[in-house]
Protein backbone atom coordinates (compact mmCIF):
# COMPACT_ATOMS: atom_id res chain seq x y z
CA UNK A 1 0.00 0.00 0.00
CA UNK A 2 1.85 3.20 -1.27
CA UNK A 3 -0.29 6.00 0.60
CA UNK A 4 0.17 3.62 4.39
CA UNK A 5 2.38 6.80 6.08
CA UNK A 6 2.74 10.44 4.99
CA UNK A 7 6.29 11.46 2.74
CA UNK A 8 7.95 12.83 5.89
CA UNK A 9 6.91 9.77 7.88
CA UNK A 10 8.63 7.94 5.39
CA UNK A 11 11.82 9.73 5.17
CA UNK A 12 11.93 10.46 8.96
CA UNK A 13 11.60 6.93 9.89
CA UNK A 14 12.25 4.32 6.86
CA UNK A 15 11.34 0.50 7.03
CA UNK A 16 11.05 -2.58 5.25
CA UNK A 17 7.79 -3.60 4.62
CA UNK A 18 8.17 -7.77 4.47
CA UNK A 19 6.75 -9.38 6.78
CA UNK A 20 4.24 -6.91 7.18
CA UNK A 21 0.67 -8.72 8.38
CA UNK A 22 -2.60 -6.71 7.08
CA UNK A 23 -3.12 -5.65 11.30
CA UNK A 24 0.06 -3.49 11.18
CA UNK A 25 -0.40 -2.22 8.02
CA UNK A 26 -3.85 -0.84 9.12
CA UNK A 27 -1.97 0.21 12.24
CA UNK A 28 0.48 2.13 10.56
CA UNK A 29 -1.99 3.72 8.01
CA UNK A 30 -4.57 4.55 11.34
CA UNK A 31 -1.28 6.14 13.05
CA UNK A 32 -0.60 8.29 9.90
CA UNK A 33 -3.95 9.25 9.97
CA UNK A 34 -4.68 10.87 13.13
CA UNK A 35 -1.03 12.40 13.48
CA UNK A 36 -2.06 14.10 10.39
CA UNK A 37 -5.55 14.79 11.50
CA UNK A 38 -4.30 16.54 15.16
CA UNK A 39 -2.22 18.76 12.91
CA UNK A 40 -5.28 19.27 10.51
CA UNK A 41 -7.55 20.46 13.49
CA UNK A 42 -5.58 22.09 15.45
CA UNK A 43 -4.79 24.89 12.74
CA UNK A 44 -6.77 27.71 12.23
CA UNK A 45 -7.92 28.56 8.69
CA UNK A 46 -5.77 31.59 7.34
CA UNK A 47 -2.56 29.97 9.20
CA UNK A 48 -1.05 28.32 5.83
CA UNK A 49 -0.18 31.17 3.14
CA UNK A 50 -0.49 28.70 0.07
CA UNK A 51 -3.93 27.24 1.20
CA UNK A 52 -5.70 29.48 2.51
CA UNK A 53 -8.76 27.32 4.13
CA UNK A 54 -6.65 24.78 5.30
CA UNK A 55 -7.67 23.94 8.91
CA UNK A 56 -10.25 24.59 11.38
CA UNK A 57 -12.28 28.16 10.74
CA UNK A 58 -12.92 29.78 13.94
CA UNK A 59 -15.88 28.48 16.04
CA UNK A 60 -18.29 31.21 15.80
CA UNK A 61 -21.86 31.00 15.79
CA UNK A 62 -23.30 32.02 13.10
CA UNK A 63 -26.14 32.94 14.69
CA UNK A 64 -28.58 30.83 12.21
CA UNK A 65 -31.82 30.04 14.01
CA UNK A 66 -31.92 26.49 12.22
CA UNK A 67 -28.20 25.52 12.86
CA UNK A 68 -27.01 25.01 16.69
CA UNK A 69 -23.65 25.83 17.65
CA UNK A 70 -22.54 21.69 17.89
CA UNK A 71 -23.89 20.84 14.30
CA UNK A 72 -21.96 23.87 13.36
CA UNK A 73 -18.82 22.27 14.51
CA UNK A 74 -20.46 18.57 13.51
CA UNK A 75 -19.92 20.35 9.65
CA UNK A 76 -16.66 22.11 10.56
CA UNK A 77 -14.89 19.12 11.73
CA UNK A 78 -16.47 16.77 8.88
CA UNK A 79 -15.37 19.15 6.02
CA UNK A 80 -12.27 19.76 7.26
CA UNK A 81 -11.53 16.15 7.31
CA UNK A 82 -13.35 15.29 3.64
CA UNK A 83 -11.11 18.48 2.11
CA UNK A 84 -7.98 18.04 3.17
CA UNK A 85 -7.50 13.66 4.78
CA UNK A 86 -8.15 12.02 1.34
CA UNK A 87 -7.60 8.65 2.66
CA UNK A 88 -11.22 9.06 4.80
CA UNK A 89 -14.34 8.35 3.02
CA UNK A 90 -18.05 8.54 4.12
CA UNK A 91 -16.75 10.79 7.19
CA UNK A 92 -19.64 11.42 9.99
CA UNK A 93 -19.24 13.67 12.83
CA UNK A 94 -21.32 13.30 15.58
CA UNK A 95 -21.65 15.05 19.63
CA UNK A 96 -21.61 13.09 22.47
CA UNK A 97 -23.38 14.31 25.21
CA UNK A 98 -21.34 14.33 28.28
CA UNK A 99 -23.21 15.85 31.54
CA UNK A 100 -19.79 15.56 33.64
CA UNK A 101 -17.89 17.45 31.28
CA UNK A 102 -20.30 19.85 29.22
CA UNK A 103 -17.49 22.66 28.81
CA UNK A 104 -15.50 20.39 26.55
CA UNK A 105 -17.56 19.02 24.02
CA UNK A 106 -16.78 15.91 22.52
CA UNK A 107 -16.90 14.76 18.78
CA UNK A 108 -17.27 11.05 17.35
CA UNK A 109 -16.16 10.59 14.49
CA UNK A 110 -16.52 7.39 11.90
CA UNK A 111 -15.07 6.85 8.80
CA UNK A 112 -13.95 4.56 5.73
CA UNK A 113 -10.60 4.04 4.75
CA UNK A 114 -9.97 4.58 1.17
CA UNK A 115 -7.38 2.38 0.36
CA UNK A 116 -8.69 -1.37 -0.95
CA UNK A 117 -6.78 -3.45 1.30
CA UNK A 118 -7.10 -6.75 3.47
CA UNK A 119 -8.38 -5.61 6.49
CA UNK A 120 -11.07 -4.01 7.89
CA UNK A 121 -11.80 -0.27 5.92
CA UNK A 122 -14.32 1.03 9.12
CA UNK A 123 -12.17 3.25 11.71
CA UNK A 124 -13.42 5.28 14.40
CA UNK A 125 -12.04 7.71 16.90
CA UNK A 126 -13.02 11.06 19.03
CA UNK A 127 -11.90 14.10 19.24
CA UNK A 128 -12.25 16.71 22.60
CA UNK A 129 -12.57 20.43 22.14
CA UNK A 130 -10.57 22.21 25.01
CA UNK A 131 -12.01 25.53 26.50
CA UNK A 132 -9.03 27.08 24.43
CA UNK A 133 -10.10 25.81 21.31
CA UNK A 134 -7.88 22.98 20.91
CA UNK A 135 -8.49 19.78 19.41
CA UNK A 136 -7.34 16.43 21.19
CA UNK A 137 -7.74 13.25 18.99
CA UNK A 138 -7.69 10.19 20.33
Amino acid sequence: MANDRTLFERLLEPDTRKGRTASQRKDVLVASILNHLRGLLNTRQGSCETLPDYGMPEMVSTGDANTSLAQEMENDIRNTISRYEPRLTRIQVRMEISEENRLMPRFLVTARLTPQGDFSKDVSFSTIVDPMGGIKVD
